[in-house]
């Protein structure tokens, strides 16, 4: 068994933190262009493509076949192994017993790559299973070519994915970062590289990161560069020409004339605040507000003081509110606060809109029990919270370009709608039942170095709902989320608390599909939708995934539709155009999430209460997800993952395809895994609700109940454990069907080169694996040591 490590790691020629690479003893310049060109395997490159720094790996992949003659191709899949792993791919022209896949492969000092023809442990007509092997060069990435005549076009493994950047509005000088995946040099934190041009046909920069690790590089704008639009290409050093991440926009202006807060300060005393605590200081506030309103940008100080106010205080635009520190100045609500007011400080009119405003070094009281949130700002832009204390619920839905540091909340965050936010180094503690954070259909917000905890860490067991975060599809889908290098501290359901169903710290409540039926006709970019409810379908923002026949696996997001033909534009295009055999689901999701390099942790008595305690569960429609590198302590289960739909019969499936959960260590846990499918329909006639999740290279300690359990009335197929380590661990497996007979098919079930060791767990009544007799599976190279019997 391999250790647990960060990932595939033989560097050769590795650089330390790296833009332009500067390292001498690194390979020079590669010369452009390559042959066969990029765009012939359909990968971008920047318009003039710059000279690729020394230490990239080389790379001269194999042409596919003339399109005419490919009669094989990929349609969706896993994205990331290393040799010796295993990936699941769907496509069309597969072949049982015919079809193979050829897998190239080259990495930094090799003059010529590596090319091995593998065949597919399993197949089906759309699915497969392919394992990179254990010949090929590390760390590349890899290209997989189709073959059954023709070799068709590769599917791109560890190939750089830049989804978006932040924040999306700079200014020469300012931080900045790109997020996705696959970001740096054998998915560590040492190497990844940055490439700055103008948008179009013109010449760029490299720029050296600043902060690098496989999901956010970080660095700064160059001083020097002319404002205007420009183009962020990232590459994580694999791939030479052919690794180019697609590239994100980035707006470079001048420095905003709003952010010179500096230019002019109005001091409250100046206009009869007190700061007692006993005098009521509205009338000052706002004379003091309305004045640096006016000359604006301006800065309103508020030195050392208590200032009670009676009514909710209005912040107006490029203003920023300064006091003289955290529990230094305070505002806070007069106990004759009107009830009326739902929040002691606010944005106005909604349809105004705050920008480039900044609440900086003070404490905002909002006095929970007089039922008002402390701060409410929505559809607001480019505004700050920095060093401040917040004691009460916040409302920040649709807020954009939102900068929250070092800040202290005591209650829930609502943040609705909210996009490019920005959170770093928060502490947030809950109480009354309350979820920590909430998002009903925000994207591009990143969490790093958040803390939460229930606001009375004496009660044994917690007073909030044990929920860090909670994203429902109410407004819209929840894309590009990245929480990092972040904690929860004792996190659980309270023990008086009525539903003990509760307590998944990061939630996925996606349940609810809005369209289920066929796609044809279809293009690479469009399908027709007949029976088509465009508002029942939020076709604004929904995602049209591809869950039964040719081009099973693939989701596209909805940009356009037209009523009168029922069709829906689509992006990114289909790799495999669906037929009439194929039948999608619309529905608002989770993408692109990531939980990297966090600890989650529950109550110590986790497994003498029945919880819903999970560290992440997505609970419908959770695609691409990846949880990577995090602790779980004292838990139900780290993660559990739900393709289930909700409702009466005739609700769709709501499915979840192609998750990562890898590198991770979990102890004090109930469960390693759990997967559960679940349907409303005839389970064997239902599309696939879990489909190329891959749960690999995981640590799982003193797991009191069993290692993974399969559960359901739905159908799961083709999802892969593999090289995960269970210790102290009473039952191994347990796989069962719900129904006589059973209703769904669980199919090609791939637990591979795992170990399971009953260890210091009871010996009586233990089970190594324990799975129904209808259940397919694949068990390569597991073990199971130390069980009362193997089998029951």
């Amino acid at each position: 068994m391999r250790p647990l490590r960060p990932y595939p790691f033989l560097l050769v020629g590795l650089l330390t933190v790296a833009g332009c690479g500067d390292d001498s003893s690194s390979p020079g310049p590669t010369a452009v262009p390559p042959s066969p060109d990029p765009a012939l395997l359909g990968f971008p490159v920047p318009d003039p493509e710059p000279d690729l720094p020394g230490g990239m790996d080389s790379y001269a992949p194999p042409a596919p076949d003339d399109p005419s003659l490919r009669d094989t191709a990929i349609a969706a899949g896993i994205r990331v192994g290393e040799p010796e792993d295993t990936l699941v791919v769907t496509g069309d022209g597969f072949v049982p017993g015919t079809t193979r896949f050829e897998v190239f492969g080259q990495t930094a000092g090799q003059l010529t790559g590596t090319l091995e023809e593998v065949e597919p442990p399993q197949m089906e007509e759309l699915i497969a299973s392919v394992l990179l092997p254990d010949t090929m060069p590390s760390p590349s990435m890899y290209l997989v070519y189709p073959r059954t005549e023709a070799l068709g076009l590769p599917w791109a493994v560890n190939r750089t994915a830049a989804r978006w950047v932040g924040p999306d509005q700079v200014s020469p000088g300012d931080a900045c970062a790109v997020y996705g995946t696959s970001l740096s040099y054998a998915h560590g934190t040492e190497t990844a590289y940055v490439y700055l041009k103008p948008a179009g046909p013109a010449e760029g920069q490299w720029v050296t990161p600043t902060e690098v690790n496989p999901y956010r590089v970080a660095f700064e704008v160059p001083g020097d560069v002319t404002p205007g639009t420009y183009e962020v290409w990232a590459h994580n050093g694999h791939g030479g020409h052919y690794g180019w991440s697609e590239p994100v926009e980035l707006a470079i202006v001048a420095t905003p004339d709003w952010s010179h807060y500096d230019a002019q300060t109005f001091d409250v005393k100046d206009y009869g605040a007190v700061g007692d605590g006993q005098t009521d200081d509205y009338d000052a506030l706002i004379a003091t507000l309305e004045a640096a309103s006016e000359a604006g940008p301006a800065t309103v100080h508020i030195p050392a003081g208590t200032y009670a106010i009676r009514t909710t205080l209005r912040i107006p635009r490029y203003v920023r509110v300064q006091g003289d520190g955290v529990g230094q100045t305070i505002i806070e609500s007069t106990p004759d606060f009107a009830a009326s007011n739902n929040w002691l400080v606010w944005d106005g009119p909604c349809h105004e809109g705050l920008l480039g405003s900044e609440l900086i070094d003070l404490t905002l009281d909002g006095r929970p029990g007089d039922n008002h949130e402390v701060l409410r700002w929505r559809q607001c832009t480019d505004a700050r919270l920095t060093d401040v204390h917040l004691i009460g619920d916040v409302d920040l839905h649709e807020m954009h370009r939102l900068h929250v540091t070092n800040v202290q909340i005591d209650g829930h965050v609502f943040y609705g709608a909210a996009s490019q936010t920005f959170l770093d180094h928060v502490t947030q503690n809950v109480g009354e039942h309350r979820d920590v954070m909430t998002i009903w259909g925000g994207e591009q917000i990143s969490f790093s170095h958040h803390v939460a905890q229930d606001l009375d860490q004496g009660q044994t067991g917690g007073i909030s709902s044990g929920r860090l975060l909670v994203i429902q599809g109410h407004w819209g889908s929840s894309r590009d989320i990245y929480i990092g290098d972040s904690e929860t501290i004792e996190l659980s359901p309270a023990l008086d608390k009525p539903d003990q169903n509760s307590g998944e710290q990061i939630l996925f409540e996606m349940v609810n599909s809005a369209y289920q039926g066929t796609a044809t006709p279809a293009t690479e970019t469009t399908a027709t939708l007949p029976g088509m409810d465009t508002e029942a379908i939020h076709a604004d923002d929904a995602e049209l995934v591809v869950v039964e026949g040719k081009g099973l696996g693939q989701r596209a997001t909805i940009t356009a539709i037209d009523e009168a033909t029922d069709t829906v534009t689509l992006a990114p295009p289909f790799r495999v155009v669906p037929d009439e055999t194929s039948v999608v689901a619309i529905s608002r999701v989770v993408t692109d999430f990531i939980v990297y390099r966090s600890s989650l942790q529950g109550k110590a008595d986790f497994a003498t209460r029945e919880t819903a305690s999970s560290g992440v569960q997505p609970w419908g429609n959770g695609f691409d997800i990846v949880v990577d590198g995090n602790t779980f302590d004292q838990l139900g289960e780290p993660w559990s993952l739900w393709g289930i739909n909700a409702g009466d019969p005739e609700t769709p499936v709501a499915p979840c395809y192609f998750n990562l959960f890898i590198n991770n260590t979990a102890q004090n846990i109930e469960a390693g895994a759990l997967q559960y499918a679940g349907t409303h329909d005839d389970g064997a006639d239902s599309p696939i609700s879990l489909l190329g999740n891959c749960v690999r290279n995981n640590e799982f300690t003193n797991v009191t109940g069993v290692g993974i359990i399969l559960n359901g009335n739905g159908s799961m197929a083709f999802n892969v454990w593999d090289d995960n380590r269970f210790f102290d661990t009473w039952k191994g497996v347990r796989a069962r069907q719900i129904g006589d007979p059973p209703e769904g098919d669980f199919v090609e079930n791939l637990l591979l080169r795992s170990s399971f060791e009953r260890g210091a767990a009871p010996l009586s009544g233990s089970v190594g694996f324990d799975s129904d007799e209808e259940i397919t599976w694949d068990l390569t190279g597991t073990t199971f040591d130390g069980y009362e019997s193997d089998t029951p």
